[in-house]
């Protein structure tokens, strides 16, 4: 048991009966004594119920081993298999969420980490007790160090594997995988094919693929995409999907979806989805919501091209970095989105994100996109603001023109004057929003 997380320490099995019973640490409730076990790691649990035998008991109490996240990293990737292993043959039966996550290998560990991954995914495939409800599989970066093709087709192919296996699968989040085509169709086949075809509610598929890869030019890929039939929510990337997958969407998750997720991060003026085709998407799903992530990275696009007319666009996140804020041509790729989204959305948009660090002036356009979308309810600003435009902000609370739930300020870029202006309109503006949430 000790190996749960150290080598040496207490052993459950070593325990012969209960302490002093009259100790007043033993007179804790159960239901506070679990609460103090979640804070714990596995190696202080362990001493902890090594102090008497309610405490033991207590240890084995499911709640307490629902989720489990498993780090492979260098060297040490070996001796954490080992670890985890051990801990899947204990309290496996109790595990719900699993997440699995890789450090950068390099040349040196790479192999090291692929046999402790593959030994890993083994003793889940072949634990007959298990009965995860969601996988989540972050940065494994194939195509970063992972140069022994062997050990990588070992490790992807025991995956695919483990997911035909597992019958209680909800959610699926492989995040940063950086795959190949092969790698990648084989992975979504095996969803697709296996018992989570009837049970898969979330899939989350960002940057699945290698850079260098258009997955939508590809067959087999968009027939793996159109075998879902009970997915909730969507996450991919907007290069991750074309015209025939959302007719797809449209016609075997019309009563199921509820929210598709795109982040658009590099020109896709070649895959533009036509607005006919979004609004048959709409018509069929009902209930669908769009969720867009819109990462400025500074490249010559227009960022403004995929937003189309006809998507149900519910929220918008932009995100700009001050390297980016450097470029000439940024200077208007910005202001020029925010009043694009005021424009096309303004009759679906619920909530707004501006993440921008040394961002041009986008006064204007906010008080724009404010006046024009009546149904925003939550807006979160990261960002360089005047003073003036957040009193006009609040203006327009008070004077019933907007009706935000929640608003988020984070402004930067302020001198001792311009703050000592923004605490007089504080307590206003708070009573405002309380006064709508």
């Amino acid at each position: 048991m000790a190996e749960l997380d150290k080598q040496e320490g207490p052993h459950l099995e070593s325990l012969e009966g209960d302490c002093d019973v009259n100790a007043r640490w033993n007179s804790l409730p159960d239901v506070l004594v679990i609460y103090i076990y979640e804070y714990l790691c596995d190696y202080a649990r362990l001493q902890m119920a090594c102090a008497c035998k309610r405490w033991r008991d207590l240890f084995y109490t499911p709640s307490l081993w629902r989720r489990r996240r498993v780090h492979f990293i260098g060297l040490k990737a070996e001796n954490k298999a080992r670890r985890e292993c051990q801990y899947i043959k204990i309290m496996g039966r109790y595990l719900k969420t699993l997440t699995v996550s890789f450090g950068k290998p390099t040349y040196r560990t790479v192999k090291v980490m692929a046999l402790a991954a593959e030994t890993y995914l083994k003793q889940l495939l072949y634990d007959s007790k298990l009965r995860l409800t969601g996988f989540v599989l972050h940065h494994l970066a194939l195509e970063h160090c992972w140069h022994f093709w062997i050990s990588r087709n070992k490790v992807i192919g025991t995956l695919c594997r483990l997911f035909r296996r597992l019958r209680y699968l909800e959610t699926v989040t492989v995040v940063s995988c950086r795959l190949s085509l092969l790698e990648g169709c084989r992975l979504l086949e095996s969803l697709g094919r296996g018992y989570a075809a009837n049970t898969l509610k979330v899939l989350s598929a960002d940057d699945l693929f290698q850079t260098n890869i258009i997955p939508v030019r590809h067959k087999r890929y968009v027939h793996v995409m159109s075998k879902f039939s009970g997915l909730t929510q969507i996450y991919v990337n907007y290069g991750s999907i074309n015209a025939g997958i959302l007719d797809s969407f449209a016609e075997n998750l019309s009563n199921t979806l509820q929210k598709l997720t795109l982040s658009i991060e590099k020109n896709v003026s070649n895959f533009i989805i036509p607005s006919e085709v979004w609004k048959n998407f709409s018509k069929h799903c009902r209930h669908a919501v769009v969720t867009l992530y819109i990462y400025v990275t500074g490249r010559l696009y227009d960022p403004t091209q995929p937003l189309v007319k006809g998507v149900p666009v519910a929220e918008v996140n932009a995100v700009s970095w001050a390297s980016i804020a450097q470029h000439d041509h940024m200077q208007g790729q910005i202001p020029l989105l925010i009043r694009h989204v005021g424009r096309t959305y303004s009759d679906t948009l619920e909530h707004l994100t501006l993440q921008l660090d040394q961002n041009p002036p986008i006064d204007e356009d906010l008080l724009y996109l404010l006046n024009t979308c009546r149904k925003l309810r939550h807006l979160q600003l990261c960002c360089c603001l005047a003073v003036t435009t957040v009193d006009k902000i609040r203006l327009l609370l008070v004077q019933n023109v907007i009706h935000l739930q929640s608003l988020t300020l984070n402004i930067h870029g302020l001198n001792e004057r311009e703050w000592h202006q923004l605490r007089t309109i504080q307590q206003s503006l708070i009573d405002a929003i309380n006064g709508r949430s």
